[in-house]
């Protein structure tokens, strides 16, 4: 219940009833466990411009559309998730050619659907997929929504976009439960994890304040932590939940301000120094906080 422009829904609907979430449908056993990954280093969109509410789909097939990055996703495909069924979701119909192109070369099958194909085209290529003789499935905007294959065991996102209903959709072909499936693996070469938060987040809808729009949050991004040895992605803890990969504990840092002595964690240090000033700012709004911050800087 999200609209891309972040306005409300109140105006058409009375009353939201809200169904279990998804962590809830995970431990009921309705859907399969996400496992997600992401790249160590995340993708600089500030250039892309930004059309109706999303990303341009011209300028994001440039940044896409490139043998470094689909050569990452095969690599990881076969890394993480070989042999299972997967679905590419791409930023065009060339950029899904290109992907499923650079699967076969690789000894991967694989095969694009599109909505320029026949419908009896595409029935033949969802045939192969459904019974294996296609393993990879490269789309754009074809099998995002509605599509219901539960022998799907990962999801690749090569597509970054705003929309988090966009972002929910394309994990949720991986999520379905099969028989002899114990997780889904999302192969996130996007950082859509990063910017919407992890599948099995407990998100807010809204109708009031049509509230799953990024752009329109006042809540910062999601924390989340990425494993450095196996590039997991998980929600904060001691040590990664995949590889048991143990984090060091990081020593804290002092910051001295005028008229106080403040202690800092690492992790807001960091913040403090990196972060964009707006969102920097968005929190710390005293003299006290400005000089910290100015401090940091």
């Amino acid at each position: 219940p999200a609209r891309l422009d972040g306005k409300p829904l109140g105006n058409i609907f009375d009353t939201m009833i809200q169904g279990p979430s998804t962590e809830e449908l995970i431990q009921k056993g309705f859907l399969a466990r996400p496992v997600t990954y992401a790249p160590p280093e995340k993708i600089n969109l500030n250039h892309i411009k930004v059309r109706m509410g999303d990303y341009a789909s011209d300028e994001l097939d440039r940044e896409m559309d490139r043998p470094t990055v689909t050569g990452d996703a095969v690599e990881h495909y076969i890394k993480y998730a070989p042999g299972q069924r997967a679905i590419a979701f791409c930023v065009s119909m060339k950029h899904a050619a290109n992907v499923a192109e650079f699967f076969l070369q690789k000894g991967v099958s694989s095969s694009r659907i599109d909505g320029k194909m026949t419908p009896m085209q595409r029935q033949l290529v969802l045939d192969d997929f459904e019974t294996g003789r296609i393993k990879v499935l490269t789309s754009c905007e074809i099998v995002s929504e509605g599509f219901d294959l539960p022998a799907v065991g990962a999801a690749i996102l090569l597509r970054p976009t705003r929309s988090l209903v966009v972002y929910i959709q394309a994990v949720g072909r991986a999520l379905r439960p099969y028989p002899g499936k114990t997780k889904a693996i999302i192969l996130d070469h996007v950082g859509n994890c990063l910017r919407h938060g992890l599948p099995e987040s407990n998100f807010r809808w809204s109708l009031d304040k049509g509230a799953m729009d990024q752009r329109k949050k006042k809540d910062p991004p999601p924390a989340l932590r990425r494993c450095p040895m196996c590039y997991a992605v998980h929600r904060p803890a001691p040590q990664c939940p995949v590889c048991s990969h143990v984090y060091k504990v990081q020593e804290r840092k002092l910051v001295q301000v005028p008229g106080e002595l403040k202690e800092l964690s690492a992790d807001q240090l960091k913040f403090l120094q990196q972060a964009p000033l707006r969102d920097v700012l968005r929190q710390n709004r005293t003299e006290q906080e400005l000089a910290k911050v100015a401090k940091a800087r």
